[in-house]
C-alpha cells in the first residue's frame, strides 16, 4: 500500500492575485519532501500471513491430498498417508516419450523378418532360368522399405539376354513380382570355335540352355566383335536376317559358312559349294541362283562352285 501526495497547483490567478511569490516555492518545497518520504516507506504488498488469513482474503492454499486407512475396531484410531505426486507430463517429455517410441518402432521393423522379401515370383523367363533372374535381381531377403525397383530392372536390363524387365513391389505382404522379355535368338553363330546366340538386333550372348531350332552359321576364323559392353551388337543385324531369309528360302541350305571376303556359303546337294555373299537384294541371287543350277542340271554338267555373290556377273566353276 503506498500513499501518494497530490502535487499542489499554483495557478497563474493565484500568482497575480495577492499570493506571495516565496510562500507558493516554499508549499512546493513541501510538497516535493513529503513524496519522497512517503515513497522511501512504502507497505510490502505480500507478506506472510497465516492459512486462515489467506483463505479469509479468498487467497486459496494448496493442500497435499491425503488417503485415510481404518484400523482395526479394537485400536480405535486411523493412519493418514500422504498421496502420491501428480505426475505432470510436460511438452519435452511427451516429445521424449514420442521419440522413444519411434525408434523402438522403426528398430523391430529393421531387424524383423516380418519385413524381408522372401517371395519372389518371375513370369517371361525362358532363356535364364527363376534362379539366375532372381540372383541378378539380388532381392530375395532385403528390406522393403530400403528395396529399389528401378535398380533392380537396371540389374536386369545389363544382361544380353533380358530386353525389357518389371519389378513390383506387392502389398499387403512381402512379395516381390518380377516380369521379363527375353531378346529371342535366332542364330546360333560358331565364331572361331565359340559358340554365341545372336538377337535380331545382333546382340550376342552365350549359349546356356538348350533352345528351339535356330539357323546355324559357322566361321573358322572370328568375325563377331564381341564388346565389353553387353548390349552393342556384335555384327550388323541385316547379315543375321541374310541368313534367315537364306534358310528360309532354300530350306536344304542347313549348313551355312560365313567369311568376311565372300559372305555366306552353303553346300548345295547337288554337289556343289555356293558362295551366296550377303546384303543386297537376296531374293535377286535366289532368282539368278535358281537358273544357274537348273541350267547345270539340265546340261548334266558337274560344278565345283557357284558363285552369286554379284548378282550381276555370277559364274560357276566345272570339275576336269
Amino acid at each position: 500500500m503506498s500513499l501518494a501526495i497530490r502535487r499542489p497547483r499554483l495557478s497563474i490567478l493565484g500568482r497575480f492575485s495577492g499570493g506571495s511569490p516565496r510562500r507558493g516555492r516554499r508549499r512546493s518545497r513541501t510538497a516535493r519532501r513529503t513524496t519522497r518520504r512517503s515513497a522511501s516507506t512504502r507497505i510490502p504488498l505480500t507478506y506472510p500471513i497465516g492459512r486462515e488469513a489467506a483463505q479469509a482474503l479468498g487467497n486459496p492454499v494448496r493442500r497435499r491430498r491425503t488417503y485415510t486407512i481404518p484400523l482395526p475396531d479394537e485400536l480405535g484410531a486411523e493412519i493418514s498417508l500422504p498421496a502420491l505426486p501428480r505426475l505432470r507430463i510436460g511438452r519435452r517429455t511427451l516429445t521424449l516419450l514420442l521419440l522413444l517410441a519411434w525408434l523402438l518402432t522403426a528398430h523391430r521393423a529393421w531387424v524383423s523378418d516380418e519385413f524381408r522379401i522372401n517371395d519372389v515370383t518371375v513370369e517371361g523367363a525362358g532363356l535364364l532360368s527363376v534362379a539366375q533372374i532372381e540372383s541378378i535381381a539380388r532381392l530375395s531377403g532385403s528390406h522393403i522399405f530400403v528395396m529399389d525397383p528401378e535398380a533392380a530392372e537396371q540389374r536386369l536390363v545389363s544382361y544380353p539376354e533380358i530386353d525389357a524387365a518389371q519389378v513390383r513391389l506387392l502389398w499387403p505382404g512381402n512379395k516381390v513380382a518380377i516380369r521379363v522379355e527375353e531378346r529371342r535368338p535366332i542364330v546360333e553363330w560358331h565364331d572361331g570355335g565359340k559358340t554365341w546366340w545372336l538377337s535380331a538386333s545382333g546382340v550376342a550372348f552365350i549359349q546356356r540352355q538348350p533352345y528351339k531350332a535356330m539357323v546355324e552359321v559357322t566361321s573358322t576364323e572370328s568375325v563377331l566383335e564381341i564388346s565389353q559392353d553387353a548390349l552393342v551388337p556384335a555384327i550388323n543385324p541385316e547379315v543375321l536376317w541374310s541368313a534367315v531369309m537364306l534358310s528360309e528360302q532354300l530350306p536344304y541350305a542347313t549348313d551355312l559358312t560365313y567369311s568376311a571376303d565372300h559372305g555366306f556359303g552353303f553346300d548345295d546337294p547337288r554337289g556343289w559349294h555356293v558362295l551366296f555373299g550377303q546384303g543386297g537384294d537376296i531374293d535377286t541371287r535366289l532368282t539368278v541362283y535358281e537358273a544357274i543350277a537348273l541350267s547345270l542340271v539340265e546340261q548334266g554338267l558337274r560344278a565345283v562352285a557357284v558363285s552369286v555373290e554379284d548378282p550381276a556377273s555370277p559364274y560357276y566353276k566345272l570339275t576336269r
